[in-house]
């Protein structure tokens, strides 16, 4: 979590900008007061001093704090491609940015000497991307994971190097991102 420390003013423009819900420490001489924004906490003070900032807080703030502030929402999404040759799936896209990603390839038909190779690729603009997961055929049907990567990314999109199906009819190809 990264805290950001900003005047009362600036504190109250981001509050009513972003739609962020309250939350205060009463102290005896002052209110510690912050509003959550994903990772980063906003944070003031506003001294008891019976000043218009106190007198501000108390009115317009304070009777509406302290509410649950619930669970960050839940941004997943994913998709399944189907090749039957070499080629680039639809990209996925999110709002914020994806940590959490899987990949996973399936054989459709008889998977005699099938061969594959695809890999997750992800980027900032959906347009220049760059290689996260790689399957193979060595690594079988199964699910490949990844997370905690040392870049974010918006866009993520399957696409298939190497394709030979033997006597398979196709490979599904399912990708999913979570941020």
């Amino acid at each position: 979590m990264r805290v950001a420390n900003v005047s009362y003013t600036q504190w109250k423009s981001l509050v009513s900008a972003k739609g962020l819900s309250t939350q205060y420490l009463d102290n005896p001489d002052s209110y510690d007061i912050f509003a959550i924004e994903y990772n980063v906490s906003w944070e003031t003070r506003v001294l008891k001093d019976g000043g218009s900032n106190q007198t501000d807080f108390e009115a317009n703030y304070k009777p509406s704090a302290n509410q649950p502030l619930g669970a960050r929402p839940n941004n997943t999404a994913s998709i399944a491609n189907t090749f039957t040759s070499t080629g680039t799936g639809t990209a996925l896209t999110t709002s914020l940015s994806f940590d959490q990603y899987a990949l996973q390839v399936q054989v459709t038909g008889t998977a005699t000497l099938t061969t594959w190779n695809v890999v997750l690729e992800g980027s900032l603009d959906g347009v220049n991307f760059s290689t996260i997961l790689i399957s193979t055929h060595t690594l079988g049907q199964g699910v490949i994971w990844g997370n905690g990567l040392t870049a974010p990314t918006i866009y993520i999109r399957s696409r298939v190097t190497n394709l030979f199906l033997g006597s398979a009819t196709n490979i599904i190809v399912t990708i999913l991102g979570q941020a």
